[in-house]
């Protein structure tokens, strides 16, 4: 039951129980032959039944009934959580007897756990045709080793036998069920293991239907083994050879390509992982082969521009410097003219301009003469900068040129196509 109670959940795919409808429970209660589905969900202090498949058990109140707590308790679990029950709840439209077994279950963080019922005469013709009875029936039918078996439950006395047979085990073998031992004491050897905590098994083998086909057996087993457990040598042999000369193969190839050389390859021809391993390896290698194809070709072209730049920027550092000199020599030229022309307007305001005037001529002239000594110095300032920065370039220019030249040396060291 719990099963179908986890198959129906599953199937509803569905956390909240407010989007569930009748016609889906009644779809189930017919599908799996059911007396009735029910979804509970909280509402407000109580826990109630908010879909059915059934009229009558609308609404119901578990809190009415006496298991609010216990069902809050399911509802707040964290997991999934599920039971099985033969109590009824009493005043229920569902059933008011104990003709009805009950499962209940909550999927895991659902806000409503399902209650799905059966008779109990449902159950019980089940379990005659497919329980532990049946089962152990069919063993001893068909196993002709088996000579019983018994199926065992937990009670407050102890193990209780509840299906199968018992009738060849002692008293003292009793004491075993439970148990995950064996015992041999007399013509059969029995099986004890315990299922879960509330059930346990046993089961008898008669020796003599197990030993006559091992004795029988073992002369034929040994005379067929040993042909096939030399052929299986001879070819394990062969493989691991094989297998070994691929290996070796793949070695020589990690070994040349850890000494630069990048043109050898193996030849593999298997359709195993090494042949995979060997396609890897080749399309390494060939992908070796163009990124340093790639990268030399770029190192040349840079060693190439930054030889061009090193020549440029020293003949434009020495056409720079001759600019310098000579626009220094040509500012000093003309500051000197206009230094001289500004003496000669200073004594000509000094000796003819009007009196009230005469400061005011000589500040511009102040001026005029400041700003050409500035103007001269930032010319300069500028030629200079210029010039620094060439001469940077070149050194730069020329440490380009140092590493474009070693990483060409480096990659020369590679062998390649």
């Amino acid at each position: 039951m719990l099963a179908q109670a986890r198959l129906i959940a599953t199937e509803l795919d569905e956390l909240n129980g407010s989007n569930l409808t009748r016609d889906q429970l009644l779809q189930y209660k017919e599908e799996f032959s059911l007396d009735g589905v029910t979804i509970f969900q909280e509402t407000g202090d109580d826990v109630t039944a908010t879909v059915t498949s059934e009229p009558g058990d609308a609404g119901f109140s578990l809190k009415e009934a006496g298991y609010y707590e216990a069902a809050v308790n399911i509802l707040n679990n964290d997991e999934a959580y599920s039971l099985v029950s033969s109590e009824t709840v009493t005043g229920t439209n569902i059933s008011n007897d104990e003709r009805h077994k009950y499962a209940y279950y909550r999927p895991e963080g659902a806000d409503y756990f399902l209650n799905i019922y059966v008779e109990a005469e449902d159950i019980t013709a089940y379990l005659n045709q497919a329980g532990p009875q049946a089962l152990i029936d069919e063993m001893t039918e068909n196993l002709k080793v088996m000579e019983e078996g018994a199926v065992y439950e937990m009670a407050e006395s102890g193990w209780t036998f509840t299906a199968g047979s018992e009738r060849t085990l002692t008293e003292k073998a009793q004491t075993l069920i439970g148990s995950d031992m064996g015992s041999d004491g007399d013509q059969y050897y029995r099986i004890y293991f315990p299922v879960n905590d509330s059930y346990a098994a046993y089961v008898a083998l008669d020796k003599s239907d197990i030993s006559a086909p091992i004795y029988r057996n073992a002369l034929v087993m040994m005379v067929t083994r040993l042909l096939p457990l030399i052929l299986l040598i001879i070819l394990i042999s062969k493989f691991f050879n094989r297998v070994a000369i691929h290996i070796q193969k793949l070695i020589n190839q990690v070994s040349a390509l850890e000494g630069g050389d990048l043109t050898v390859k193996n030849d593999i021809d298997d359709q195993g992982e090494l042949r995979k391993l060997s396609v890897s390896m080749n399309r390494m290698t060939d992908r070796l082969n163009y990124l340093l194809k790639k990268a030399s070709g770029y190192t040349s072209q840079a060693e190439r521009m930054s030889v061009m730049l090193e020549k440029e920027t020293k003949e434009t550092a020495r056409r720079m410097s001759e600019l310098t000199v000579e626009s220094a020599m040509m500012a000093r030229h003309e500051s000197e003219e206009v230094t001289h022309m500004l003496k000669d307007a200073e004594r000509f305001v000094r000796i003819y301009a009007p009196p009230k005037d005469a400061d005011k001529y000589l500040e511009k002239i102040s001026l005029m003469r400041h700003h050409v000594q500035s103007k001269s110095e930032a010319a300069t300032e500028i030629t200079i900068t210029i010039s620094d920065l060439l001469h940077s370039l070149h050194s730069q220019a020329e440490s380009l040129a140092e590493t474009s030249q070693e990483m060409t040396e480096l990659i020369d060291t590679f062998k390649t196509k």
